[in-house]
């Protein structure tokens, strides 16, 4: 049976493409939510309208002849209820692009699209400051509790109520709204569903710093000492983290390498982890000093805390066990076996414990590097290299999961 998955547009039936109204003029059954098979003439065809994934299966199933067409908005491949619905044996399906938000807006802008960053807030989890932050141009999918507000406010939360936000309500309907202005200004705009945001940040904090190894005089600094720009140059290049993955910094201290972290990993989650208050307020100060919007802090001793923590790590960074690094090893491998593992270490008996806890590890690759750096300092004419202290940094990976794979 063939099954039609039709991209609509952003709503008005004018924009569909004809090989969509072709496909949807013979079909026999349309599935799509209100919104869609409102667009069409109903005719002799049989409607059912839902955008529940498990609904259009049964749906589906019901059906005794065919073709079926399946509406979702905007394109097939944007955001798209389409990529929900695999192909099974016995159907065959024929995804049908449209015109989506993204490309509509852009056309009313009279702005090109092919340098815009996007994410996508309708039902999903993204952190829209971080990527802000990182890009210049950032367009916004909102939907439920998501809306042009609330993002808006995240920005400002941030330090981006600079940044300049185009708001699209309704677009290519009659009521289509399109309204510009700064985060700040939109905090209380209402905008009703389906609404888009166009986001630019031509002045962003950290156009300055795109790279691991961020200028100690960059951080602010207290009495919680910082790890120092050559050690979190070295450390996070072992963890090499991808965007969108959950990172896990035990014993944050200062938040130099919650902050490297969070940069990289732009829509996924840092959790800060560390159990001294001065340390959490420190983290804090930085993060938000870098306008990061992606950074979730947790006080208290791991690897109890760590308990609280949504989702399992990716990666894990620590920087200090309090004594409890088999403790913590333990559990961050229990909720993840993949978590690639990043530590440092100054004292012998820090080292002694990891490299006996991976000598019982036949599982895992542990890469073991000394680092000692030297700093110069200004004597009269005259220039002295100071060393700093040595740190072990212990890099630890499945030996699945090698580099080279990466």
């Amino acid at each position: 049976m063939k099954i039609y998955v039709i991209g609509m547009g952003p709503g008005n039936p004018d924009l569909l493409t004809g090989e969509a109204q072709h496909a949807i003029a013979h079909s026999a059954v349309i599935i799509g939510d209100a919104r869609m098979t409102a667009m069409i003439a109903p005719q002799d065809k049989t409607i059912y309208t839902t955008i529940h994934v498990q609904e259009i299966k049964n749906y589906i199933r019901r059906v005794q002849k065919g073709p079926i067409a399946i509406l979702v908005s905007g394109d097939v491949g944007f955001y798209s209820l389409a990529a929900l619905l695999p192909s099974s044996p016995g159907y065959e399906v024929q995804r049908i692009c449209g015109i989506s938000s993204l490309v509509y807006l852009a056309s009313k802008l009279n702005i090109p699209w092919q340098d815009i960053y996007c994410v996508s807030r309708h039902g999903r989890q993204a952190s829209v400051s971080a990527a802000v932050h990182a890009h210049e141009k950032v367009f916004c999918l909102t939907g439920g509790t998501q809306t042009v507000a609330t993002i808006c406010q995240e920005l400002c939360r941030a330090g981006l109520g600079h940044v300049q936000v185009t708001a699209g309500e309704n677009l290519s309907y009659s009521s289509e709204k399109i309204q510009q202005g700064n985060a700040a200004e939109l905090c209380a705009s209402p905008f009703r569903d389906p609404s888009v945001l166009l986001i630019e940040n031509t002045v962003s904090p950290s156009k300055a710093y795109p790279f691991y190894g961020i200028p100690d005089t960059a951080f602010c600094r207290g009495r919680v000492p910082l790890t120092k720009r050559e050690i979190r140059a070295v450390a996070m290049s072992f963890l090499m983290i991808r965007p969108g993955q959950a990172v896990y910094d035990i014993g944050c201290g200062s938040g130099s390498c919650t902050v490297e972290a969070a940069r990289m990993t732009m829509d996924g989650t840092v959790y800060a982890i560390d159990k001294n208050p001065e340390a959490m307020a420190l983290t804090k100060k930085n993060v938000a000093r870098f306008s990061l919007g992606n950074v979730i802090m947790l006080q208290g001793i791991a690897p109890d805390i760590l308990a609280q923590i949504p989702e399992p790590p990716a990666y894990a960074f620590i920087g200090g066990s309090g004594g409890n690094i088999k403790a913590i090893l333990d559990w961050l491998y229990t909720a993840n076996p993949m978590c690639r593992i990043v530590i440092t270490a100054i004292t012998l008996e820090t080292v002694g414990a990891i490299t006996s806890y991976y000598a019982e590890q036949p599982l895992y690759t542990l890469e073991i590097t000394q680092l000692q750096a030297a700093r110069s300092r200004a004597a009269g004419r005259y220039h002295i290299m100071t060393g700093e202290n040595p740190v072990y940094i212990f890099s630890a990976v499945r030996k699945e999961a090698p580099y080279e794979n990466l």
